[in-house]
């Protein structure tokens, strides 16, 4: 276990695993679901692969998507002129673009959300849905096509 992803991915796992377990135990959204459920294992397998799969396949997508912004905006695509910021809320104060982060990240999840449901796009995303039995484990199967078009909106 040298590759520190692939560690941190099952520490975190743990940790969710054991938080959620807990809450899970004490206010159970469905009375007597089993904690290893059918389909518990399918859930573990993409929780630990989603994430190993697409880190590669979501930095291609990211570049192929930010060359014709930063090509529009005239400013070349390197780690520094990402991370300068660009435009009125780049003037903000920290704690005003966090918020600023979180409600516009919100507002853009729910609408590539939405978007997923519709079209061949469902075929991707039907995935996220296929799970029979509900827990906090259930919500991370996502097709790796899924997560790509999440991240890149």
């Amino acid at each position: 276990m040298r590759d520190p992803t692939l560690l941190g991915t099952l520490i975190a796992f743990g940790i969710l695993a054991l938080v959620f377990g807990v809450i899970e135990r004490l206010r159970p959204a469905i009375v007597g679901q089993r904690m290893l459920r059918p389909g518990y294992g399918t859930d573990v397998i993409y929780w630990l692969t989603t994430p190993l799969l697409t880190r590669s396949v979501t930095r291609i997508g990211m570049v192929l998507a930010l060359i014709p912004l930063f090509a529009l905006l005239g400013r070349p695509l390197t780690r520094e002129s990402v991370l300068a910021g660009y435009g009125p809320l780049a003037q903000w104060s920290l704690p005003m673009q966090a918020i600023a982060i979180i409600v516009l990240g919100d507002f853009v999840g729910y609408w590539t959300h939405r978007l997923f449901h519709r079209g061949w796009l469902w075929r991707v995303h039907a995935v996220h849905h296929s799970s029979e039995h509900l827990d906090w484990l259930a919500a991370v199967r996502v097709h790796p096509l899924n997560d790509l078009g999440n991240r890149v909106a």
